[in-house]
């Protein structure tokens, strides 16, 4: 059976160092220990899931992709949700040349994977890390909201020097590869 994968950028360093923070903080102050256990990376989805049955070709695909593509800078500004399915994140964005690249990443997955365009998979999608969605923490979800309100939001540069090849499954992601930019 093929695996459901997709493409993200892995945050590194101090988002990575934020996140792990916040979700420990968020942990402790809700006593929500499942929240930890989950271990979700800090990522940010640039293709979504798709299946393939072929690793070594995902991986040449990936690693050429990655060899062409230069880093591109990713502000990283604050907290907000979607409403529609109940899910806290840190917003993100990037420059145009920063969506050119993406939407590059996008269509040669797309052209030389097969890997079907999916409703994420808009050049106007909202570039984010998850932090926690409503059905993982149940009644707490309004009063994490609040509470996030209330602490200093993030907000800092940084750059998108990877590309990962995540796997989904049984509810958890992991990183199947990662590869340097440029």
């Amino acid at each position: 059976m093929a695996e459901k994968l997709y493409v993200a950028h892995l945050g590194r360093g101090i988002i990575a160092e934020y996140y792990k923070d916040l979700i420990s903080d968020l942990c402790s102050e809700f006593s929500l220990p499942g929240l930890n256990k989950r271990q979700r990376l800090p990522h940010i989805t640039f293709k979504s899931p798709f299946s393939q049955r072929d690793p070594k070709e995902v991986q040449r695909v990936m690693r050429d992709l990655a060899k062409s593509t230069r880093p591109f800078p990713i502000l990283i500004d604050g907290f907000d949700f979607f409403k529609r399915n109940n899910l806290l994140y840190i917003a993100a964005d990037t420059t145009t040349r920063g969506r050119d690249k993406i939407e590059r990443i996008m269509a040669t997955c797309q052209r030389e994977l097969g890997a079907k365009k999916k409703g994420y998979d808009q050049r106007d999608r909202i570039l984010h890390l998850t932090v926690v969605k409503r059905k993982e923490v149940g009644s707490a979800f309004p009063h994490i909201c609040e509470y996030v309100e209330k602490i200093a939001p993030p907000k800092f540069r940084i750059m998108c020097d990877n590309i990962a090849l995540l796997g989904r499954g049984r509810g958890l992601s992991g990183i199947r590869e990662a590869y340097e930019l440029g």
